[in-house]
């Protein structure tokens, strides 16, 4: 998915064009942190309407944090109403979760915060703010 989350290479530039009537699929992509397998095949399609659906390969446990996130990875697919709307989810919201939720996914799930960080600042980074202490 990484490859995704810059317009500055483009790449959503053919990509819109193939998903037309068609679902483009890309295997082994990796998925955000606290995913379970770490990749799976994703796909675009744009349908007639011009609604367009990012899908993902069935089976994905998702124990992070970002509702999005999970209700995508659980139901296989996020629809859009459009591809420039589909395009602005992954480049903000997904691609954020990549980097601003590693850090405390790692530390919620290993029980310890990382020794540079301090909880108020794994809390900043989560949408969700629980008591690392009592594990």
């Amino acid at each position: 998915m990484k490859q995704f989350f810059s317009e500055e290479n483009n790449p959503f530039k053919d990509l819109e064009k193939k998903a037309q009537n068609a679902c483009v699929t890309f295997p082994n992509q990796e998925l955000p942190p606290g995913c379970s397998p770490t990749h799976a095949k994703i796909g675009f399609e744009i349908a007639p309407t011009g609604e367009s659906i990012l899908y993902v390969e069935k089976g994905v446990t998702y124990a992070g944090t970002n509702n999005e996130i999970l209700m995508w990875l659980s139901g296989g697919a996020k629809t859009f109403p459009d591809f420039n709307a589909l395009k602005a989810w992954i480049i903000g919201p997904l691609a954020e979760t990549y980097s601003q939720n590693h850090l405390a996914y790692q530390a919620l799930t290993k029980g310890s915060l990382p020794l540079v960080h301090s909880k108020e600042e794994i809390f900043r980074l989560t949408d969700k703010q629980t008591d690392l202490n009592n594990n």
